[in-house]
């Protein structure tokens, strides 16, 4: 009886999971990847005859840790059953704190595209619809569920911005519109756009990529664009579409972009998310470098050795 009782309860617990996840806008694959790591645990916790307490989810996340998955599925795997046992269950934050401590490991940076390898995916597009899925991506740097739900009334020429109106997590956005997308966003209006009639029926309340009943293009259709783009040029290299995300915060680190405005196209709530792409370009060490030479006894040095080259 008290089995059946544990079992309905934790039941329960999960349905008010979803319930918790789909208010707060939570991604579908997230939902599932949270919802399947804690039933993964409430199961073997049922079949070891353990309680979901403090003491036993530590000893199943150390079991799990000492595992050899990756310390990114690691992380996931922890933020999962810290969401259930501090939302559902209503823990105690110091509890958590101590509980679902930071997986430590090595961490490898992520690869990226360089600039000249991105120019070299756009020449060697089909069409206008793979070149400009491919640069609105890049140059906005936003993610394949905010890429289709974009509409015509999101992109605001006048203000060159284009609003993401749900973005991860539910917020709300603004990002860069450059001269050079919205010029590629007209040609596409222009020669490619699929649904002219519905532009002119509906007016701007239209997807920007609709696929052929109107909806917006799936998921699977941007993937498999970048797929199919990136193995023309470079058919040994497996890199996803949010590649396209990270270069564009690199690239435009490297370009100058204060990181503060970065962070902001980026949707980051703490600007320590955004830092981390510092990691993956080395333009600001090479200015700061360059300002150790700012000084009277480096001004001596070079003088030295400018007499000297002229003998």
């Amino acid at each position: 009886m008290a089995r059946k009782t544990k079992e309905l309860k934790n039941k329960e617990n999960l349905e008010k999971m979803i319930l918790e996840l789909e208010y707060t806008n939570r991604k579908t694959t997230t939902i599932r990847v949270y919802v399947s790591t804690v039933k993964k645990m409430l199961i073997y916790f049922q079949t070891e005859g353990k309680d979901c307490t403090s003491e036993e989810v530590w000893n199943y996340l150390r079991l799990y840790r000492e595992s050899s998955r990756s310390v990114q599925t690691k992380r996931v795997y922890s933020f999962a059953i810290k969401y259930y046992c501090q939302k559902i269950l209503d823990w105690d934050d110091n509890i958590c704190r101590k509980i679902f401590s930071k997986i430590k490991g090595n961490s490898l940076l992520p690869d990226i595209l360089t600039q000249i390898e991105i120019s070299n995916i756009l020449k060697n597009t089909k069409d206008i619809f793979e070149r400009v899925i491919i640069y609105t991506l890049y140059t906005t740097g936003v993610r394949i569920s905010e890429l289709i739900n974009i509409k015509l009334e999101d992109i605001n020429a006048a203000s060159q911005t284009i609003f993401i109106k749900n973005g991860k997590g539910g917020k709300g956005r603004v990002v860069p519109l450059s001269p050079s997308l919205y010029k590629i966003l007209r040609e596409w209006w222009k020669i490619g756009y699929p649904r002219k009639d519905d532009l002119k029926k509906y007016g701007k309340n239209i997807y920007l990529f609709p696929s052929q009943n109107g909806d917006a293009i799936s998921n699977m259709k941007v993937r498999k664009v970048w797929n199919l783009s990136l193995s023309r040029i470079s058919p040994q290299k497996k890199l996803g579409v949010h590649t396209l995300r990270r270069c564009f915060a690199t690239h435009a680190l490297e370009k100058g972009v204060n990181i503060f405005t970065l962070s902001k196209w980026m949707g980051h709530s703490n600007i320590l998310s955004t830092t981390r792409y510092l990691r993956l370009t080395n333009i600001l060490e090479t200015q700061e470098t360059l300002k150790l030479d700012q000084g009277e006894t480096a001004k001596i040095i070079n003088t030295f050795y400018t007499k000297d080259a002229t003998l």
